[in-house]
């Protein structure tokens, strides 16, 4: 079920400040962190990516200049409290997909009302996808349990013949 929720977080998550992530196959729980720290830690991140990003005018420039942004390093930036473990224990043993929710995770963390209502919509969608499809024979038993007697086409003989 994981492969298919591109986040791990649940609304309980948001609500109570964790932060789960999973880095090298293996899974941590940051703090969420204030206010003030969050829009400090989204001020870095933007005064870093700005020149990056600045002058890209095809979706290779902007993606080359992607490809050279240190990711992980968002991600520890974040750990104010030192959770996570120390960067090369792991750094050669997160999955690229790992990096990029990770990322994801950490920057909606930054804005608790969005990363709520996204939390919100893969509960939904969790719970949907989880529950069992109806029973047919239970279908096929309600459309034929109803009050008129079934004719297939032909009246009903009345009372009075």
């Amino acid at each position: 079920m994981d492969d298919v929720f591109p986040m791990e977080r649940t609304a309980q998550d948001v609500f109570l400040g964790r932060l789960p992530l999973r880095l090298a196959d293996r899974q941590y729980v940051l703090p969420v962190l204030t206010t003030g720290q969050n829009a400090e830690w989204q001020a870095s991140l933007d005064a870093s990516l700005a020149p990056l990003l600045d002058d890209k005018s095809t979706t290779v420039d902007l993606l080359n200049a992607l490809a050279k942004v240190d990711l992980l390093g968002f991600i520890y930036s974040y750990d104010r409290h030192g959770v996570l473990p120390p960067r090369e224990t792991i750094e050669d043993d997160i999955y690229p997909h790992e990096l990029l929710r990770s990322v994801q995770e950490v920057r909606l963390a930054t804005n608790p009302t969005v990363a709520y209502g996204v939390a919100l919509t893969l509960d939904e969608a969790r719970t949907k996808l989880s529950a069992p499809p109806p029973n047919r024979a239970q279908r096929r038993s309600r459309r034929t349990s109803s009050s008129r007697p079934r004719t297939a086409g032909r009246t009903a003989p009345s009372a009075t013949s």
